[in-house]
């Protein structure tokens, strides 16, 4: 685009250059070089005329000119500086959630896929300090449809303290076909620790203690900060993969399949609000085994969208015999 502006500039000068030239009354009289004899026609010798032409400019139309110009490039410097419209090319739809777990140096981003027809999808986040310019991206990750993954969350660390940060989810389809989600934005906590946006809930999974030979307690706490009617409960089981996927899989306690030894969950309180500790029993377990849990809750965030949140996953190995 813009050399097309710099041509049609160049063409404009040209031809106001050209409607400048004077020229010799010679050709003024004939067609080509020569004089006009007493009869009236045109006379052209064998010897070669060198002709002289003189150019003439009208200097406040080159400046007028010039003015226009300089209004074309910064136009065009101010839209190559936003960020290009994007349009799908995939049949895959994607959707970006809030942030949650902000702090001052970290935060998570969410999003949620509809594969549609698509069988396999390359999903990750743009982001950035400003929604023009998300120059950024969070590792690329594929999934499958058969999966049946419907979130996907990616984890940002050693962000500036009360910084603004703008992100959208993206997913692209094996064609090569991309979908974006909308641009939504979090701001980090500052030296106060407040934030502008509204704060989701905090979850931290704690030690473990009475541990026996198929019995223990775990125990973890929850911050539900702009929240309330939080959902408590804890999850647990052989299997640390499946536990680490539930908030992936799930954004309802209700949904959380489990799977023998491998996965289970529990309960601890439904109508959770401001700080909580919480702590469970847990029984029939495996002797000599490690065991693996996290403290979870349960909620809707701003949107009305269920979301489950969990602290980081903790072990213990229960006694042998």
């Amino acid at each position: 685009m813009k050399q097309n502006f710099i041509k049609l500039a160049v063409v404009t000068l040209v031809f106001a250059s050209s409607m400048a030239v004077s020229v010799p009354t010679t050709l003024a009289a004939c067609s080509y070089p020569g004089y006009i004899n007493s009869s009236g026609q045109c006379i052209v010798p064998y010897q070669t005329y060198p002709i002289t032409y003189t150019y003439t400019y009208d200097t406040a139309l080159l400046q007028q000119y010039i003015a226009q110009l300089q209004i074309l490039l910064a136009q065009l410097e101010a839209l190559e500086s936003t960020t290009p419209i994007t349009t799908s090319g995939s049949n895959a739809e994607v959707t970006t959630h809030n942030a949650s777990a902000v702090e001052d140096d970290q935060a998570t981003l969410r999003g949620e896929i509809d594969f549609n027809s698509e069988d396999e999808l390359t999903l990750y986040f743009e982001w950035g300090t400003s929604a023009s310019s998300l120059t950024r991206a969070t590792t690329q990750v594929v999934v499958d449809e058969s999966d049946e993954v419907d979130n996907f969350q990616a984890r940002l660390a050693n962000l500036n303290e009360d910084q603004t940060y703008y992100f959208r989810a993206v997913a692209r389809d094996n064609d090569g076909g991309y979908d974006y989600g909308s641009i939504l934005n979090f701001k980090t906590a500052g030296d106060n620790h407040q934030n502008n946006e509204s704060q989701l809930p905090q979850v931290w999974t704690d030690d473990a203690d009475n541990i026996n030979d198929d019995t223990a307690r775990i125990s973890g706490e929850i911050d539900m900060n702009d929240f309330d009617n939080g959902y408590a409960f804890f999850i647990y089981g052989e299997d640390e993969d499946q536990l680490n996927d539930v908030t992936d899989d799930f954004n309802n306690y209700t949904d959380i399949d489990e799977d023998g030894e491998d996965l289970q969950k529990i309960s601890v309180d439904s109508n959770v609000d401001d700080d909580f500790q919480m702590w469970a029993e847990l029984s029939h377990l495996d002797n000599d085994t490690v065991i693996f849990y996290t403290a979870c809750v349960y909620f809707e965030d701003e949107d009305d969208d269920d979301l489950i949140i969990c602290g980081d996953t903790e072990s213990f190995t229960t006694d042998q015999d």
